[in-house]
């Protein structure tokens, strides 16, 4: 009976692994990560060179966020207006018009306007071809293997590519680093205002990411995702249907990417499907966890020149380990190296670190510092005034204890020379009561 409660325990346990095993992904190319730390919890052809089409976006806000402020107003030029195909996506910016960065940002990451991305481009490289090596430099930089950009966005080319995986650690990046890239990212619509050049303030944009929207699509489906904190699409007839997406649920944060996505046989999107159904996969995996507690005992071990020769110092740790973990992990799987100084000596402190404790755990490491529970004082230092100094308070004491002994000799004589006089003066009126009667 036993064994059979510890059977069924085992399979509920992996009960959403299972559900999922045989879960069906339809985009060829796919990634689910974990936005806390960069794991990876599924991939379908995820490290393969696809077209990326308006997730080029990403980058391209990215560095817009890393080197300019949001209120920086930006012209829009000639060249970087002129340089747009008329069939891509536009914000229908004007030659000579002037915007703020975050309207710029508004209009690239929201209605993926093209213009935008060159304006922005421009304004920030000095030119587009600047700014594209930008891009690419930025991207090896945080770990990006598999891609080559040519422009800032994303219209099709043989030499522009990326992967599912490099486009999810660059939305990592600025979701992680940037709040204004996921707070852009949840507008659902926006106007750019009035200009001198464009009077009418009918530039009226709602984003493309159907995940916010409870409303069917054109295509009669609903995608609502309650969870979604931000996305951003992308389309060309080449990339097909693409997207980058996060989600938040249970203090636990997740982006998806998937590439070349189509139609189903029900019309519905493979690219929102997908997304969902990785996102729900993720979740029902993933639990956080404290795996490290604050003050969790280490070991304890003697320190050199401590005050009290068989004192020994309580090492624990300084703060937790609090990280997300796969809902069936088992703690025992915690790898941990200790490292202690090798030479501890007083006077220690509470709270001084005396070593590191490194947690692996997927194979990412986390250092913890590990400190003092308990104070140790020092002992006096040897020196020819501490001897000396020594010497002279064990004699003044030994003076003191030979005084308070005389005292006391003296005293009890004097107590007992008293008590002999009284005997003797009894014993003598005894015996003159005796014999002189």
């Amino acid at each position: 009976m036993k064994k059979l409660l510890i059977s069924l325990l085992f399979i509920l346990i992996l009960l959403p692994s299972i559900n999922y095993a045989f879960m069906e992904i339809n985009c060829p190319n796919a990634v689910l990560i974990d936005a806390s730390n960069g794991r990876v919890l599924y991939e379908k052809e995820a490290y393969s060179q696809a077209f990326p089409a308006s997730t080029t976006k990403i980058m391209t806000a990215l560095l817009a966020l890393e080197k300019t402020s949001l209120e920086e107003p930006v012209k829009a030029s000639a060249t970087a207006i002129n340089s747009v195909p008329s069939d891509g996506s536009s914000a229908y910016i004007q030659v000579g018009e002037t915007f703020a960065v975050e309207d710029l940002l508004k209009c690239l990451l929201l209605v993926s306007g093209n213009d935008a991305a060159n304006v922005l481009a421009e304004h920030i490289g000095g030119s587009i071809g600047n700014f594209v090596t930008m891009m690419n430099e930025k991207a090896k930089e945080i770990g990006c293997k598999g891609t080559h950009f040519v422009n800032a966005n994303g219209l099709d080319d043989d030499n522009h590519y990326t992967t599912a995986y490099d486009l999810s650690i660059m939305y990592m990046y600025a979701y992680n680093n940037y709040p204004d890239f996921e707070r852009i990212l949840k507008l659902s619509s926006f106007s750019l205002p009035a200009t001198d050049i464009y009077k009418k303030d009918d530039r009226v944009f709602t984003n493309t990411n159907r995940l916010f929207f409870e409303k069917e699509s054109s295509d009669g489906h609903s995608y609502y995702y309650p969870y979604c904190t931000g996305g951003k699409t992308g389309y060309t007839s080449k990339a097909k249907n693409c997207f980058v997406a996060s989600a938040s649920k249970n203090d636990i944060d997740l982006i998806v990417c998937v590439l070349g996505g189509d139609k189903n046989t029900d019309n519905s999107s493979q690219r929102y499907n997908d997304t969902i159904t990785l996102f729900n996969y993720g979740f029902e995996r993933l639990v956080k966890k404290e795996l490290v507690h604050s003050g969790d005992y280490i070991n304890s071990v003697p320190v050199k020149n401590s005050k009290k020769s068989k004192e020994k110092l309580e090492i624990v740790t300084s703060k937790p380990l609090i990280t997300n973990v796969d809902s069936f992990f088992n703690i025992d799987n915690l790898k941990t190296t200790i490292n202690i100084d090798e030479e501890i000596e007083a006077p220690i402190e509470v709270g001084q670190k005396v070593g590191t404790a490194v947690y692996s755990l997927y194979d990412e490491d986390y250092t913890i510092d590990l400190v003092a529970r308990n104070k140790i004082e020092r002992k006096p230092d040897i020196t020819f005034f501490g001897v000396l100094s020594a010497i002279l308070v064990f004699l003044l004491r030994a003076a003191v204890v030979v005084g308070i002994i005389i005292l006391i000799g003296r005293f009890y004589n004097k107590v007992l020379y008293k008590k002999k006089r009284k005997t003797r003066a009894h014993n003598v009126r005894r015996y003159n009561a005796r014999f002189h009667k």
